[in-house]
């Protein structure tokens, strides 16, 4: 017997696949879609999401149960936890991307706006301790058994790092980082040799 919480576990499949294949959900809006689909499944037929459904409830669903499984692997990585911030201005905004290491795995944790406040500012510094202090307490809240973590490096891009001292202080106050050292993220060597080199007119190369 079909019932509504069945039928949506039928049509999330469909949503996770166009997710993964990076495709529209157009296709839920479809009469012809939608008559192929009937013509497999004829007991879905009351219960047919729309693409507005798929966009507002199917999809944040999967990103929160995405979340808490990334969340149950981090949990059993060894050692403490590593974060890479990296400060972007664009259009007069500030933003601050945070990306997690645990071991092995890596994830991105979210965006946040900074607003007027321009790249590398003691808000900049102030938000991103406390970004770091959630994302340790959000993890031991939801996921049960897992273990006390401490931060124990923060990677930051070039001129982030004129700040760490500032940081190091301030992600000290928080009960989620002891001692914590604050790095210069190699990832960005090469990015800044680019940056460099697009100014020159010419490259001298010798060997």
């Amino acid at each position: 017997m079909m019932t509504k919480e069945l039928a949506v576990s039928i049509q999330r499949k469909t949503v996770e696949s166009r997710l993964v294949r990076l495709e529209d959900f157009q296709c839920f809006d479809c009469e012809f879609q939608i008559a192929d689909v009937l013509n497999m499944r004829p007991a879905l037929a009351p219960y047919l999401i729309s693409t507005d459904t798929a966009l507002t409830q199917i999809v944040p669903a999967i990103d929160r149960d995405t979340l808490k499984e990334m969340d149950k692997m981090g949990s059993s990585a060894l050692g403490d936890v590593s974060f890479a911030i990296d400060g972007v201005t664009a259009n007069s905004r500030s933003y601050l991307l945070f990306t997690k290491m645990m071991g092995c795995i890596t994830q991105f944790v979210g965006m946040t706006q900074l607003g007027s406040n321009v790249h590398v500012t003691s808000a900049e510094v102030v938000e991103t301790a406390r970004r770091i202090t959630e994302e340790i307490r959000r993890v031991g809240v939801n996921v049960p058994g897992a273990v006390p973590r401490q931060v124990a490096s923060v990677a930051v891009d070039k001129a982030g790092f004129s700040m760490a001292a500032q940081l190091k202080e301030e992600l000290a106050k928080s009960e989620v980082s002891k001692k914590c050292l604050v790095v210069r993220d190699p990832s960005h060597c090469e990015d800044l040799l680019s940056k460099d080199l697009a100014s020159h007119d010419f490259v001298l190369w010798s060997q």
